[in-house]
Protein backbone atom coordinates (compact mmCIF):
# COMPACT_ATOMS: atom_id res chain seq x y z
CA UNK A 1 0.00 0.00 0.00
CA UNK A 2 1.20 3.44 -0.71
CA UNK A 3 0.25 7.08 -0.75
CA UNK A 4 1.19 9.37 -3.88
CA UNK A 5 0.82 13.49 -3.76
CA UNK A 6 0.42 14.30 -7.49
CA UNK A 7 1.18 18.10 -7.72
CA UNK A 8 0.06 21.03 -8.06
CA UNK A 9 -3.55 20.03 -7.03
CA UNK A 10 -3.13 18.61 -3.52
CA UNK A 11 -4.71 15.41 -5.12
CA UNK A 12 -4.11 12.27 -2.70
CA UNK A 13 -4.13 9.17 -4.41
CA UNK A 14 -4.48 5.82 -2.39
CA UNK A 15 -3.45 3.03 -4.20
CA UNK A 16 -4.17 -0.74 -2.86
CA UNK A 17 -3.53 -4.11 -3.63
CA UNK A 18 -5.91 -6.66 -2.85
CA UNK A 19 -5.05 -10.47 -2.86
CA UNK A 20 -8.15 -12.85 -2.30
CA UNK A 21 -8.59 -16.79 -2.68
CA UNK A 22 -9.52 -17.83 -6.19
CA UNK A 23 -8.49 -14.46 -7.73
CA UNK A 24 -6.64 -14.48 -11.18
CA UNK A 25 -4.17 -11.86 -9.42
CA UNK A 26 -3.87 -8.35 -7.50
CA UNK A 27 -6.79 -6.41 -7.79
CA UNK A 28 -5.99 -2.50 -7.72
CA UNK A 29 -8.39 0.02 -6.03
CA UNK A 30 -7.76 3.55 -6.24
CA UNK A 31 -9.20 6.29 -4.03
CA UNK A 32 -8.22 10.21 -5.27
CA UNK A 33 -8.84 12.69 -2.13
CA UNK A 34 -9.87 15.43 -4.78
CA UNK A 35 -8.65 18.61 -4.98
CA UNK A 36 -8.49 19.42 -1.03
CA UNK A 37 -6.57 17.13 1.32
CA UNK A 38 -8.89 15.06 3.69
CA UNK A 39 -6.74 14.62 6.69
CA UNK A 40 -10.27 13.36 9.06
CA UNK A 41 -10.69 9.52 10.05
CA UNK A 42 -14.26 7.96 9.60
CA UNK A 43 -16.50 8.87 12.65
CA UNK A 44 -17.42 5.16 13.27
CA UNK A 45 -20.82 4.82 15.31
CA UNK A 46 -23.53 2.11 16.07
CA UNK A 47 -20.67 -0.73 16.57
CA UNK A 48 -22.91 -3.71 17.57
CA UNK A 49 -22.44 -7.74 17.60
CA UNK A 50 -25.74 -9.67 16.85
CA UNK A 51 -26.79 -12.81 15.94
CA UNK A 52 -24.51 -14.89 17.89
CA UNK A 53 -24.70 -18.75 17.46
CA UNK A 54 -21.84 -21.52 18.40
CA UNK A 55 -20.08 -20.44 15.02
CA UNK A 56 -21.25 -17.15 13.74
CA UNK A 57 -21.91 -13.75 14.46
CA UNK A 58 -22.86 -10.56 12.15
CA UNK A 59 -20.95 -6.86 13.28
CA UNK A 60 -22.60 -4.02 12.26
CA UNK A 61 -21.63 -0.33 12.06
CA UNK A 62 -21.82 3.04 10.23
CA UNK A 63 -19.37 5.58 8.89
CA UNK A 64 -20.25 9.03 8.37
CA UNK A 65 -18.48 8.73 4.88
CA UNK A 66 -18.10 5.99 1.92
CA UNK A 67 -15.56 3.80 3.64
CA UNK A 68 -14.01 0.59 3.19
CA UNK A 69 -13.63 -1.80 5.90
CA UNK A 70 -13.07 -5.16 7.96
CA UNK A 71 -13.02 -6.64 11.80
CA UNK A 72 -10.58 -8.26 13.49
CA UNK A 73 -11.63 -10.88 16.18
CA UNK A 74 -10.21 -13.44 18.51
CA UNK A 75 -10.11 -15.08 21.86
CA UNK A 76 -7.91 -12.32 23.35
CA UNK A 77 -7.47 -8.43 22.86
CA UNK A 78 -4.46 -9.57 20.76
CA UNK A 79 -7.20 -10.90 17.59
CA UNK A 80 -5.91 -13.18 15.58
CA UNK A 81 -7.83 -13.43 12.70
CA UNK A 82 -9.76 -11.08 10.04
CA UNK A 83 -12.43 -10.68 7.91
CA UNK A 84 -12.13 -9.75 4.39
CA UNK A 85 -11.91 -6.27 3.23
CA UNK A 86 -15.63 -5.10 2.09
CA UNK A 87 -16.03 -2.32 -0.16
CA UNK A 88 -17.25 1.22 -0.08
CA UNK A 89 -20.54 2.11 2.24
CA UNK A 90 -21.87 3.81 4.75
CA UNK A 91 -23.74 1.26 6.36
CA UNK A 92 -21.23 -2.00 7.00
CA UNK A 93 -22.08 -5.79 8.13
CA UNK A 94 -19.60 -7.92 8.78
CA UNK A 95 -19.86 -12.08 9.37
CA UNK A 96 -17.41 -13.45 11.72
CA UNK A 97 -17.07 -17.25 11.02
CA UNK A 98 -15.38 -20.21 12.91
CA UNK A 99 -16.51 -19.40 16.09
CA UNK A 100 -16.26 -21.79 18.81
CA UNK A 101 -19.29 -22.40 21.02
CA UNK A 102 -18.37 -21.41 25.05
CA UNK A 103 -15.84 -18.45 24.11
CA UNK A 104 -15.64 -14.77 24.86
CA UNK A 105 -14.25 -13.25 21.65
CA UNK A 106 -12.87 -9.51 20.84
CA UNK A 107 -13.60 -7.52 18.07
CA UNK A 108 -11.95 -4.18 16.67
CA UNK A 109 -13.87 -2.42 13.58
CA UNK A 110 -11.80 -0.97 10.75
CA UNK A 111 -13.11 1.44 8.18
CA UNK A 112 -10.77 3.64 5.91
CA UNK A 113 -12.22 6.70 3.62
CA UNK A 114 -11.53 7.44 -0.05
CA UNK A 115 -8.53 9.28 0.98
CA UNK A 116 -6.63 6.67 3.04
CA UNK A 117 -7.70 7.55 6.89
CA UNK A 118 -8.07 5.10 8.86
CA UNK A 119 -10.53 4.95 12.09
CA UNK A 120 -9.78 1.78 14.13
CA UNK A 121 -12.50 1.47 17.13
CA UNK A 122 -12.21 0.69 20.91
CA UNK A 123 -12.22 -2.73 21.55
CA UNK A 124 -15.84 -4.65 21.91
CA UNK A 125 -16.23 -8.62 23.28
CA UNK A 126 -19.47 -10.89 22.92
CA UNK A 127 -20.13 -14.16 24.55
CA UNK A 128 -21.20 -16.93 22.69
CA UNK A 129 -21.44 -18.71 25.54
CA UNK A 130 -23.87 -16.80 27.12
CA UNK A 131 -26.75 -17.17 24.02
CA UNK A 132 -30.24 -18.15 24.22
CA UNK A 133 -30.99 -21.92 22.57
CA UNK A 134 -31.39 -21.56 19.19
CA UNK A 135 -33.60 -24.01 16.61
CA UNK A 136 -30.89 -24.96 13.80
CA UNK A 137 -33.06 -27.27 12.45
CA UNK A 138 -36.78 -28.30 11.29
CA UNK A 139 -40.36 -25.80 11.65
CA UNK A 140 -39.16 -22.37 13.61
CA UNK A 141 -42.66 -21.06 13.33
CA UNK A 142 -46.12 -21.50 11.76
CA UNK A 143 -48.85 -19.23 11.66
CA UNK A 144 -51.72 -20.64 10.14
CA UNK A 145 -54.42 -17.57 11.03
CA UNK A 146 -57.10 -20.18 11.20
CA UNK A 147 -57.78 -19.97 15.30
CA UNK A 148 -57.29 -16.11 15.83
CA UNK A 149 -58.42 -15.45 19.25
CA UNK A 150 -58.83 -12.36 20.33
CA UNK A 151 -56.02 -10.12 19.38
CA UNK A 152 -53.08 -13.18 19.39
CA UNK A 153 -52.67 -15.22 16.49
CA UNK A 154 -51.11 -17.88 18.18
CA UNK A 155 -47.76 -20.24 16.63
CA UNK A 156 -48.60 -23.65 15.96
CA UNK A 157 -44.98 -25.15 16.05
CA UNK A 158 -44.07 -26.49 19.20
CA UNK A 159 -41.82 -22.99 19.90
CA UNK A 160 -44.93 -21.07 21.08
CA UNK A 161 -43.60 -17.62 19.30
CA UNK A 162 -47.39 -16.41 19.52
CA UNK A 163 -47.91 -13.12 17.57
CA UNK A 164 -50.35 -10.38 18.70
CA UNK A 165 -52.86 -8.78 15.81
CA UNK A 166 -51.84 -4.69 15.86
CA UNK A 167 -54.87 -2.26 14.36
CA UNK A 168 -56.86 -4.74 13.69
CA UNK A 169 -56.50 -6.76 10.68
CA UNK A 170 -59.41 -9.03 9.58
CA UNK A 171 -60.26 -12.43 9.19
CA UNK A 172 -61.07 -13.41 6.12
CA UNK A 173 -61.23 -17.00 3.89
CA UNK A 174 -57.80 -18.17 3.14
CA UNK A 175 -56.54 -20.18 -0.16
CA UNK A 176 -56.47 -23.12 2.90
CA UNK A 177 -58.57 -22.28 5.50
CA UNK A 178 -58.88 -18.59 7.47
CA UNK A 179 -56.35 -15.72 7.02
CA UNK A 180 -55.90 -12.43 8.23
CA UNK A 181 -56.69 -9.52 5.92
CA UNK A 182 -54.16 -6.11 6.25
CA UNK A 183 -54.83 -2.52 5.40
CA UNK A 184 -51.75 -2.69 3.37
CA UNK A 185 -51.02 0.57 6.12
CA UNK A 186 -50.68 0.24 9.89
CA UNK A 187 -52.25 -3.24 10.42
CA UNK A 188 -49.69 -6.31 11.10
CA UNK A 189 -49.32 -9.40 13.42
CA UNK A 190 -46.07 -8.68 15.70
CA UNK A 191 -43.89 -11.44 17.48
CA UNK A 192 -41.76 -11.06 19.48
CA UNK A 193 -37.98 -11.13 19.04
CA UNK A 194 -35.94 -14.50 19.67
CA UNK A 195 -32.28 -15.73 18.57
CA UNK A 196 -34.51 -18.54 16.91
CA UNK A 197 -35.94 -16.10 14.65
CA UNK A 198 -32.80 -15.38 13.26
CA UNK A 199 -30.83 -19.08 12.77
CA UNK A 200 -29.61 -18.57 9.29
CA UNK A 201 -29.81 -20.45 6.70
CA UNK A 202 -33.53 -20.01 6.94
CA UNK A 203 -36.55 -20.82 4.76
CA UNK A 204 -39.80 -18.23 4.98
CA UNK A 205 -42.61 -19.78 3.05
CA UNK A 206 -46.43 -17.89 2.89
CA UNK A 207 -49.45 -17.56 1.12
CA UNK A 208 -50.65 -14.25 -0.22
CA UNK A 209 -52.99 -12.35 -2.38
CA UNK A 210 -52.77 -8.28 -3.18
CA UNK A 211 -54.53 -6.13 -5.96
CA UNK A 212 -51.39 -3.96 -5.05
CA UNK A 213 -49.35 -2.86 -8.00
CA UNK A 214 -46.95 0.32 -6.89
CA UNK A 215 -44.89 1.05 -4.22
CA UNK A 216 -43.38 -0.64 -1.48
CA UNK A 217 -44.53 -2.46 1.11
CA UNK A 218 -43.54 -5.13 3.81
CA UNK A 219 -44.76 -8.44 4.22
CA UNK A 220 -42.40 -11.06 6.83
CA UNK A 221 -39.82 -8.32 8.10
CA UNK A 222 -37.13 -9.03 10.89
CA UNK A 223 -34.88 -6.05 10.02
CA UNK A 224 -34.54 -2.73 11.02
CA UNK A 225 -34.38 -0.59 8.16
CA UNK A 226 -30.92 0.27 6.69
CA UNK A 227 -29.24 -1.42 8.81
CA UNK A 228 -28.05 -4.21 6.78
CA UNK A 229 -29.12 -6.56 9.69
CA UNK A 230 -32.10 -9.14 9.31
CA UNK A 231 -34.18 -10.36 6.71
CA UNK A 232 -37.64 -9.22 4.67
CA UNK A 233 -39.86 -10.28 2.38
CA UNK A 234 -41.87 -7.41 0.48
CA UNK A 235 -43.62 -6.52 -2.25
CA UNK A 236 -42.65 -3.80 -5.13
CA UNK A 237 -44.52 -2.59 -7.72
CA UNK A 238 -46.93 -5.82 -7.23
CA UNK A 239 -43.64 -7.98 -7.30
CA UNK A 240 -42.64 -10.33 -4.60
CA UNK A 241 -38.93 -9.44 -2.95
CA UNK A 242 -36.46 -10.62 -0.56
CA UNK A 243 -33.55 -9.66 1.26
CA UNK A 244 -31.36 -11.78 4.11
CA UNK A 245 -27.93 -11.90 5.07
CA UNK A 246 -24.90 -11.53 2.55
Amino acid sequence: MWFRRVPPTGHVVLSLFLLSAGACGPQQVSFDSGNGLDTTAPLLSGIAASMVTESIAVVTWSTDELAISHVEYGPTIDYGDATPLYGLALHHRVVLTGLEAGVSYHFRVESRDEAGNLATSDDFTFDASNQPPVVVDGLVGHWTFDDVSGDVAPDTSPNGFDGSLVNAPSPVSGAIGEALAFDGASSYVAVPHSAALDAFPLTVALWLQTSSTSGVGGIVNKYVAASFNGYQVFSNAGNLCACGPL
